[in-house]
């Protein structure tokens, strides 16, 4: 559990400088799908794999997992919350937009695993349907290069 919770969480605070870097919401959230997206964070995606199939029968492991998605459910709510605030993304539940987005990506995380349908339709699918959800065109959220911290 702790080993996972330390791989995990580190995760989480990169990508959240990286996404908090950004100067405007479409951006921030456009840098958070990124960020999900980059293949160098398979390894990692593949680790919460076998966090939440461990965390059947491992208590610690489970807790741990749960906190950690908390983590992420509370950065994506904050950047739809602040697009709404900013006028630019339009929800009446940011919560809600939060869950589906990591819905979406935990999915098309586990398609990943057994090599089901290709990269470019598994993010199309995740980024147009979290831009949809919060009255944006897909094309905002366009499938830029992974963010890196500093740029």
């Amino acid at each position: 559990g702790d080993t996972f919770r330390t791989v995990a969480s580190a995760e989480v605070a990169e990508v959240r400088r990286i996404v908090h870097e950004r100067s405007d919401s479409t951006a921030r959230l456009e840098a958070l799908l990124a960020c999900i997206a980059d293949p160098t964070r398979d390894d990692v995606a593949a680790l919460w794999a076998d966090a939440w199939s461990l965390g059947r029968t491992n208590g610690a492991l489970a807790t741990a997992a749960r906190d950690v998605m908390d983590d992420w459910q509370a950065l994506a709510t904050r950047v739809v919350r602040d697009g709404v605030r900013d006028g630019v993304m339009h929800t009446d539940d940011p919560d809600a937009v939060g869950r589906l987005l990591f819905a979406l990506v935990d999915a098309t995380n586990g398609y990943a695993l057994v090599d089901y349908l290709d990269r470019p339709t598994r993010e199309g699918l995740v980024r147009t349907t979290i831009a949809h959800a919060v009255g944006l065109d897909a094309a905002a959220l366009s499938a830029a290069a992974p963010p890196t911290a500093g740029a």
